[in-house]
């Protein structure tokens, strides 16, 4: 199993008492590998749909301009200067946000992360339903495809189509 013990004991303490009456996405997708950060395709979702969803966005979390999220604990510095922000913090923080999710949008532009490969495959390992937003002409792969609940170019549709299958 991909989760240990205590992250396991973590995520099932922070998934205590949620109760919401619209559905709850996370919001996956390329951070540091976008020029922007990812901030530019989830702000458009959240201000276009906050209506219709709830949105949990890695995002609100930390600021890859601020913040330096390292890559390998072994980089982490005391006398850094900014904020460093380890793999167990926003690795953990990312997957209590999955399960705490009725399900994930992946917003999938041409430059693929590692991080959102891995959370697209810690999704279908855990049984919640994923949701994949071809950006800017993007080619899936045939794994994404296999383990997607659906894939679409037109992020209105998909998040209407998610809105109407999980209701």
């Amino acid at each position: 199993m991909s989760v240990t013990e205590p992250e396991h004991d973590i995520i099932a303490e922070s998934l205590t008492g949620i109760e919401n009456d619209k559905l709850t996405l996370y919001l996956s997708g390329p951070i540091r590998k976008l020029e922007d950060n990812g901030e530019g395709w989830r702000n458009k979702i959240i201000d276009g749909y906050s209506d219709s969803f709830d949105f949990l966005n890695p995002l609100d979390r930390y600021n890859p301009d601020e913040d330096e999220v390292l890559n390998d604990p072994i980089n982490y510095s005391e006398n850094s200067e900014r904020n460093q922000v380890i793999p167990s913090e926003y690795v953990t923080s990312d997957k209590i946000d999955i399960a705490k999710s009725d399900a994930v949008f992946v917003g999938l532009p041409e430059v693929i992360s590692r991080g959102t490969c891995m959370e697209m495959q810690y999704c279908y390992d855990i049984g919640k339903p994923f949701y994949v937003w071809t950006i800017d002409g993007q080619e899936e792969s045939g794994w994404i495809n296999y383990h997607a609940e659906v894939i679409d170019d037109d992020e209105e549709w998909l998040l209407n189509y998610i809105k109407d299958e999980m209701k």
